[in-house]
């Protein structure tokens, strides 16, 4: 099998300047995210099951062997062993979904090396995502992730071989296994609803900006002015929709769990939602939106508490109370009675199980959606979430087109802000955009108690808690050593890398064609830096229809705010506010 196949890498490696044309992708093989990869099969006789090979270039110059030229092989060193950043489903996986599992493996690497990617499923679509490693780790300069969507048998073991070769180096190759259980009956069920009249969903944000606004920003009386005064107040000024949503229905919320795989791959039914539906009789002349709303929550909310002083809960209920159908997942593990950590910023744990409420979602409601059509709405976390989601929707659904997405407030390069905290902390600001204006006093918490928690549960590190953190500040230790890039801390490096998306190598494919965004971000932003947003921006704008509105929150009131008060947050919560104002005025 494998000679088979250094064989295809060879002819690759000699044309892969001659351009996409030299090589033709069987018509059943779907590309998922529009990347050229050269595909090489044969049919295994020992077996009744075909083995397919996903042979691809993680970039670099190879040269082209002119007419008459000999090409010699080199003898190589022996073949190394490959070291995987993430494994999903893990080994110990052994029950996986056949019909929900989706692979995700991501490995350190040269930009000039060839990876043959080679699994024994049937239908195969793959998504390879290349990041440029903004710190080399030990030589390496790049990470290469391949997430892959199978016709997944039933009790079944697969494997998984990935094998790396290069011209100047060892070759590397590492192995993967997993099993899978049997197909789950795909159920949604409701845990708990309430209904709120349409008086009782146009007070509620008057009542959220009086009282769970302010007590839970610790704002001070200055800021409650600049907010609240009459007329020329921020309230006033810039949440007139949301202040006066004109609901046209009443509104069922539904608390419920469906099942989806947990950050492992294990099935779970464990996860929790929230949907929103306006209340509609048979003889209602009703007529089902077109489009329905995903909505990615951000930190500090649980939309299926159905909790009245919850933002998110908030808008869902204005949304649905104008005719939209409204999905909005809680993270996995974002619960106070749950012994598991969150899934804080682990963009494909999150977007998979968002995916899976979202089909859920669409089959489940027919009287309310009917379309095809998605909205995405993600702030802060939730805007980060948003991302990964958007990332990974063509591959999930052909059938669903997300036609508009609203975006912004996001640690978008995950790795530049978690280091700028401890830059700040070090008092060693190396002027990135990402350490001068942090305040650390705000965000160190977001470091000890949201980010890293999940990363060390679901993750293969080799670290601890007490290796990072003590007495709930982050080590001393800890902070010095992975500035001077202490090789101890490689994995970590990398899954902060995974989880960024400043550092897209191939942004011309991590979308889908024609994908829609609308994108926010204050300059006055000290919680998460403005940088995150100018990256972003910066690399994807001529690959998407990107509109970045920088004038939302960017007004001389949110100037005001900022040299005001000493609270981070604060303008990262009004700007979020500014968004949904202006994502109802749109949407209703």
């Amino acid at each position: 099998m494998w000679a088979s196949t250094k064989r295809f890498s060879k002819q690759y490696l000699d044309k892969k300047d001659q351009g996409r044309e030299e090589f033709n992708l069987p018509p059943f093989f779907h590309t998922a995210d529009g990347e050229f990869i050269p595909i090489s099969f044969q049919r295994c006789f020992v077996s009744t099951t075909f083995c397919l090979i996903l042979s691809a270039c993680g970039g670099g110059s190879g040269q082209e062997a002119g007419p008459g030229s000999t090409v010699i092989e080199e003898m190589l060193p022996s073949t190394q062993t490959l070291s995987f950043l993430e494994k999903i489903p893990r080994s110990t996986v052994t029950n996986a979904d056949p019909e929900k599992i989706t692979v995700s493996i991501a490995h350190e690497t040269f930009s000039d090396a060839t990876s043959d990617f080679h699994i024994d499923c049937n239908r195969p679509s793959l998504k390879k995502t290349l990041r440029t490693l903004q710190d080399s780790i030990q030589e390496f300069d790049q990470i290469t992730q391949h997430i892959v969507n199978c016709g997944f048998e039933e009790n079944t073991v697969y494997s998984i071989t990935l094998r790396e070769t290069d011209p100047t180096r060892s070759d590397r190759e590492g192995p993967h296994k997993f099993s899978t259980g049997t197909a789950s009956n795909n159920l949604l069920s409701v845990q708990d609803t309430l209904v709120l009249q349409q008086e009782d969903i146009a007070e509620l944000f008057v009542s959220y900006i009086n009282g769970a606004l302010i007590t839970k920003t610790g704002m001070s009386r200055i800021i409650q002015d600049i907010i609240l005064q009459p007329v020329l107040g921020v309230a006033d000024q810039f949440w007139s929709t949301l202040v006066n949503p004109a609901p046209l229905y009443d509104v069922v919320s539904e608390r419920v769990l469906y099942e989806s795989q947990d950050p492992l791959g294990n099935p779970s039914t464990d996860l929790k939602g929230l949907i929103s539906y306006p209340m509609v009789d048979a003889e209602d002349s009703f007529t089902p939106r077109n489009q329905m709303i995903l909505l990615s929550h951000a930190t500090g909310s649980s939309p299926s508490e159905l909790d009245l002083e919850d933002a998110w809960f908030i808008i869902a209920n204005h949304l649905a109370s104008r005719g939209y159908l409204v999905v909005a997942p809680d993270n996995y593990g974002n619960d106070p009675n749950s012994f598991e950590n969150e899934t804080y910023l682990l963009s494909f744990q999150t977007a998979i199980n968002s995916l899976d409420l979202l089909r859920l979602g669409v089959e489940s409601y027919p009287t309310i959606y009917t379309g095809k059509e998605i909205t995405l709405i993600g702030y802060s976390q939730g805007g980060h979430s948003a991302v990964g989601i958007l990332s990974l929707a063509q591959l999930k659904f052909k059938d669903l087109s997300f036609s508009q997405s609203y975006i912004g407030g996001g640690p978008l390069n995950l790795y530049g802000t978690f280091k700028g905290v401890l830059e700040n902390l070090n008092g060693n600001c190396q002027e990135t955009g990402y350490c001068e204006l942090i305040d650390s006093s705000t965000s160190e918490p977001f470091a000890t108690d949201r980010i890293l928690p999940g990363f060390l549960q679901y993750s293969d590190t080799g670290l601890t808690k007490d290796d990072l953190i003590e007495d709930d500040r982050l080590a001393r230790d800890f902070i010095d050593r992975f500035l001077e890039m202490d090789p101890a801390y490689e994995k970590l490096r990398g899954l902060l890398e995974i989880n960024s998306f400043t550092n897209i190598k191939n942004p011309d494919n991590f979308f889908a064609p024609g994908t829609n965004i609308n994108f926010y971000h204050s300059e006055f932003d000290r919680l998460v830096p403005v940088a995150n947003a100018e990256e972003f921006v910066e690399l994807f704008s001529e690959h998407v229809n990107l509109n970045f509105d920088d004038s939302e929150c960017n007004s001389n009131s949110f100037k005001l705010i900022s040299e005001a008060t000493d609270k981070a947050g604060i303008v990262h919560t009004l700007c979020a506010l500014n968004v949904f104002d202006t994502i109802m005025n749109e949407l209703r």
